[in-house]
C-alpha cells in the first residue's frame, strides 16, 4: 500500500474507522493483536492515522480480525465504508465441492440401462443428496480445522512479529 496516495485526513479515517470496529467487537489492541491482526505497535500506528508503508500481509491480517471483508482498508482510505464479512455467503469451497459432483449426480440418477421411473429417480436423487450432505459436512469440519491452525499461525507470527519490533525498539 503506497502511503502517498492518501492525505493524512484518508489515514485520520482509517484509524478512527478501526478504533470504531475494535470497540464494537469489544477488544482491546492486544485482544485484536491475539486474534491475528498485526502487532500491538502496528494497530497504534494506524488507529493513530499514521501513514504507512503497510504490506498486504498486514492489510489482509487486520480486516480479518475486524471481520472486513477483504478491500475494506482501502475503501475507507479512498473514502468509503469498510464491507462486513458476509457469514451466510456460500463459499468457493462449497461451490466446488457442488459443482465436482454433478456428474457423479448424473451418472448415478441417470443409468445407461435406459429410461427409470420416477420413484427410483426420486429415491436415486435423495440417496446421492444424502451423500453429498455427508461430504460437505466433513469438507466444513476439515475447513473448521484448518482455520483454527491458520489463526494459531497468525497469532505465533504476530506474538513473534511483536517480540522483533519489541527488540528493534529497544535498541534504537
Amino acid at each position: 500500500m503506497d502511503e502517498t496516495l492518501h492525505t493524512p485526513e484518508d489515514w485520520a479515517r482509517l484509524g478512527r474507522q478501526v478504533r470504531q470496529r475494535r470497540q464494537q467487537l469489544d477488544m482491546t489492541q492486544q485482544g485484536l493483536a491475539a486474534a491475528g491482526a498485526p502487532s500491538v505497535t502496528v494497530i497504534s500506528k494506524i488507529e493513530g492515522a499514521r501513514p504507512g508503508p503497510y504490506d498486504g500481509k498486514i492489510i489482509v491480517r487486520l480486516e480479518r480480525a475486524l471481520q472486513w471483508a477483504p478491500g475494506s482498508i482501502d475503501a475507507i482510505l479512498n473514502g468509503g465504508e469498510p464491507s462486513p464479512v458476509d457469514k451466510d455467503a456460500t463459499s468457493p469451497l462449497e461451490i466446488a465441492t457442488v459443482k465436482a459432483a454433478i456428474p457423479q449426480a448424473a451418472e448415478t440418477v441417470i443409468p445407461p440401462s435406459g429410461p427409470v421411473s420416477g420413484t427410483a429417480l426420486n429415491e436415486a436423487l435423495l440417496m446421492h443428496l444424502r451423500a453429498m450432505e455427508e461430504q460437505q459436512a466433513a469438507l466444513l469440519q476439515e475447513v473448521k480445522v484448518l482455520h483454527k491452525k491458520v489463526d494459531d499461525l497468525q497469532r505465533q507470527q504476530a506474538t513473534h512479529q511483536e517480540r522483533h519490533e519489541t527488540g528493534e525498539q529497544a535498541s534504537a
